[in-house]
């Protein structure tokens, strides 16, 4: 837009405007020039000219000869002026006309929302002069011509543009009227009635742009991001501004083949540039140009290319990947951009070929591949193996076991059901290698082809028939003899997608016996004649049998024992020294090593039932007097001592932790008991009513929902829970310990030992196995408590997503459909949304 544009638009609607324009009119004819045409000029009858200018008519006679000498230069300039001037100023006068706002444009605008714009105030009535003078306290204006006040009032004439444009004068200068006394002088303001009939068809130039519709302005000013009510978009254009480039962003990334996330406007920009120069590199003006100008050219202009995209791409480098932004990122706030997916993460989960589940939490690149070992693993834990209820399978193992499949007929099911039955709920081994070579195969699919559980389940089901059985009401019926009754069910794939939770705890446990055996392996090369070197040794043997995470809690705890070294090779940062570092320090394991069976031994011994022919010649006082100058002042000091390393290394032992752990899953009870906070709250709907006084349940009947309640009315101060063995079998379990530990021989100095090795076993049973059963089993019902929540609100969620949305009795009648919900409260309060999820209306009742 030129200066005189700017202007014109800048000040169309400015009173003072007009009296400038009739005092230069005043000046140019006291000075004889002109001051230009009435067809559209240059210089002040432009401002004259605009829209909403309120030309006001004054009675003077000074004015009335600045009229006349203004008719005068208006006839001279127009004589003068070129037709291509002329032409300018009509198409100058109609692109103002084009950018003012009209009624529709303002009504649209307050439908959405917005604001930051002035309407154009409309007066009701004529005005006077002197109201005039009064709101805009200028100086009297000077009168202007007739046809002045012409143009201002109605706009410009079709005949006078026609004349103006065929470079016809007027014949004579108009002259102005008699101005009517200042007391009763009357300027007219703007009203729907002063526009022109035809004011609404506006004749574009073609460098103006088509016209945008009513519909195509909705369209743009609608939030066409989603999940992005009107008011949150409204709120977004007060505070960042014009959203209308994010709207076009969105609407590129929509397009098939449109234009990449990742451009910045000045990307796009340079690419269009790009464009145009490459439309004119074969243009050569010179007509004797031969074909070397033309490769010259040609040249120049792929350098020039060559160099622009090394720069764009040096650009966007800089930083490095991680810190490349895109204009997005620049132009809105981080939050706006990572919840409308606009990150360059969000690009490259776009751009990678991989679904966006795996790409979000992939599988770890040292993660173990062998697809059997993990089958078999898996299949194990579905069955309940090693679980907490005694082989009890979980609930996607009794889907295995006694689940629907598509097609099957009702008395294949009972069939099946009877074998199960009298095989204890065990498959028969064929099958059970079927599942494990499905599973297998399973694997490979999703690791290695990427592919999903949907598409794997719906295409390839024919690979996958063992791992389809699922929910009787989720299974196909059985076809008739005409093969029809098909119908199509929503599954949920329960047994998949339990194989891909256990893949996420197998990978975690085959790291964790990875990393412990590298450094293992470390500590049995770096001290291979040491003793470290051989309990070293012994845990690699250990971790290759572990297969729960509670074995390898064992192993770590007899490697913290020995190895005052990180298992990562790095040194330990100073921690506060237990008794049993103390007093190893000061010798006293050696006397453990000598007086006795050692914790391996005790280990052996315990599984494999063996009595212990260990026993010192000499008694322990005399043993204990050797350590007097140790740091201890008397024998029974030494005893103590003796009995804690000894305890303590009995507790960190695997495989008596791996026996006291079977013990405990079959002779371990739970109780609880209500505090007094508990007894006055837990009433008998409370949900924790049912397990508010348990006595002695046995551990392996605890199911996970129970153990939910339990830990809950625990945290809320409502419950004690214990865990554990009573008394009876604590003695029991002590009793199996003497026959492996205590020496069978009558004599004295047995009797003297073996009443120091029952107090080793009893301190090492009560402080250090006992409470790490207790921890371990505690964790484990833990985390079946954790399954068993997520499944409960998997089945929650399945509810909603399986019903379809209500329709309309009649479908094909067009129905304004809302959904209203109701809050109970004080007061009650009742909204209504509409289709598309938004408040519509609410209203609060407060006597209900």
């Amino acid at each position: 837009m030129s200066d005189d544009e700017r202007e014109d638009v800048g000040n169309g609607g400015d009173d003072a405007q007009a009296v400038n324009a009739v005092r230069n009119a005043e000046e140019a004819a006291e000075r004889g020039a002109d001051v230009g045409a009435p067809a559209g000029g240059a210089g002040g009858d432009d401002a004259v000219e605009s829209e909403g200018v309120n030309a006001t008519v004054t009675a003077d006679a000074q004015q009335e000869d600045a009229t006349d000498a203004n008719a005068e230069g208006d006839a001279t300039a127009a004589a003068e002026e070129d037709s291509d001037d002329e032409d300018e100023g009509i198409r100058r006068r109609r692109r103002k006309r084009a950018m003012a706002l009209d009624e529709e444009d303002y009504e649209l605008l307050e439908d959405n929302q917005v604001t930051g714009f002035k309407r154009k105030e409309k007066k009701k009535r004529i005005q006077t002069a002197a109201e005039r003078e009064g709101a805009t306290t200028a100086e009297p204006r000077a009168a202007g011509t007739i046809a002045d006040l012409e143009r201002g009032l109605f706009g410009e004439d079709d005949d006078e543009e026609a004349a103006g444009a065929e470079g016809e004068a007027p014949t004579a200068a108009v002259q102005a009227p008699e101005a009517p006394d200042a007391k009763h002088a009357v300027a007219y303001s703007d009203d729907d009635d002063s526009e022109d009939e035809m004011d609404d068809f506006i004749v574009r130039d073609e460098t103006d742009g088509p016209k945008e519709s009513k519909e195509e302005r909705q369209r743009r000013l609608k939030s066409s991001i989603p999940g992005l009510r009107r008011d949150q978009l409204q709120d977004a254009a007060d505070i960042f501004g014009d959203t209308e480039e994010l709207h076009r962003m969105f609407a590129r990334r929509n397009r098939v083949g449109g234009v990449a996330e990742s451009q910045s406007v000045e990307d796009l920009a340079e690419d269009s540039s790009d464009g145009e120069d490459g439309e004119m590199d074969d243009f050569i003006e010179n007509d004797d140009a031969n074909a070397e100008d033309y490769e010259r050219a040609r040249a120049a202009a792929a350098e020039r290319r060559a160099a622009k995209v090394e720069q764009k791409s040096a650009r966007k480098s800089v930083g490095g990947p991680a810190e490349a932004k895109t204009w997005a990122s620049k132009a809105f706030e981080p939050s706006v951009v990572k919840e409308q997916m606009l990150t360059a993460a969000d690009d490259q989960i776009r751009e990678t070929d991989i679904p966006e589940r795996q790409q979000l939490k992939p599988r770890p690149a040292s993660a173990p591949m062998d697809w059997e070992h993990e089958a078999r693993w898996i299949y194990d834990r579905l069955m309940g193996v090693g679980s907490v209820q005694k082989g009890q399978p979980t609930p996607e193992g009794a889907l295995l076991l006694r689940g629907a499949a598509d097609y099957e007929s009702e008395e294949a099911r009972m069939n099946r059901e009877y074998m199960l039955e009298q095989s204890m709920n065990e498959l028969p081994a064929e099958e059970a290698e079927a599942i494990i070579s499905s599973i297998v195969l399973f694997l490979k699919l999703t690791f290695e082809e990427h592919l999903e559980v949907p598409y794997i389940g719906t295409q390839r089901r024919d690979d996958m028939v063992l791992l389809l059985r699922g929910r009787y009401e989720e299974a196909r019926r059985a076809l008739d003899e005409d093969g029809g009754n098909y119908e199509r069910l929503l599954r949920r794939f329960d047994v998949m997608y339990a194989i891909l939770d256990w893949d996420d705890r197998y990978v975690r446990l085959e790291l964790r016996k990875s990393r412990l055996a590298a450094s293992f392996n470390a500590i049995a090369e770096a001290k291979a004649d040491h003793e470290h070197g051989q309990v070293a040794r012994q845990l690699i043997n250990h971790l290759h049998y572990a297969t729960m995470d509670h074995f390898v809690d064992d192993i770590e705890a007899k490697a913290n024992l020995f190895f005052k070294e990180k298992l990562d090779g790095t040194s330990r940062r100073p921690q506060r020294r237990t008794d049993y570092d103390l007093h190893v320090a000061k010798g006293i394991r050696d006397l453990v090593k000598m007086s006795g069976p050692t914790a391996e031994t005790l280990g052996e011994s315990l599984f494999h039932y063996k009595d212990s022919d260990n026993l010192a010649d000499v008694p322990p006082s005399e043993l204990a007097k050797v350590y007097l100058d140790q740091g201890f002042t008397k024998i029974e000091h030494v005893m103590e001592a003796f009995v804690t390393v000894a305890a303590t290394e009995i507790g960190a032992e695997p495989t008596i932790r791996n026996w006291l752990r079977d013990k405990f899953s079959e002779h371990a009870t739970v109780s609880t008991h209500p505090t007094p906070q508990g007894t006055e709250i837990v009433d008998p709907w409370h949900p924790i009513a049912p397990i508010k006084r348990l006595k002695d349940v046995p551990l392996y009947k605890v199911t996970g929902e129970q153990f939910a309640y339990m830990m809950e009315g625990k945290r809320r101060g409502l419950l004690k829970v214990s865990i554990g063995f009573s008394k009876v079998r604590v003695e029991h379990t002590l009793q199996e310990m003497y026959t492996s530990y205590l020496s069978e021989n009558e004599s004295a100095l047995a009797n003297e030992w073996n009443a120091v090795r029952k107090s080793i076993l009893e301190k090492a049973l009560n402080e250090h196995l006992l409470p790490a059963a207790t921890r371990d089993f505690a964790s484990m019902l833990g985390q079946d408590a954790r399954d068993h929540m997520a499944r409960t609100c998997s089945e929650g969620a399945w509810s909603y997503i399986y019903c379809a949305p209500w329709q309309p009795p009649r479908a094909e009648e067009e129905i304004d459909v809302r959904v209203v919900a109701a809050v109970a409260g004080s007061p009650a309060t009742f909204v209504a949304l509409d289709t598309a999820g938004e408040l519509v209306g609410y209203i609060q009742c407060h006597t209900i």
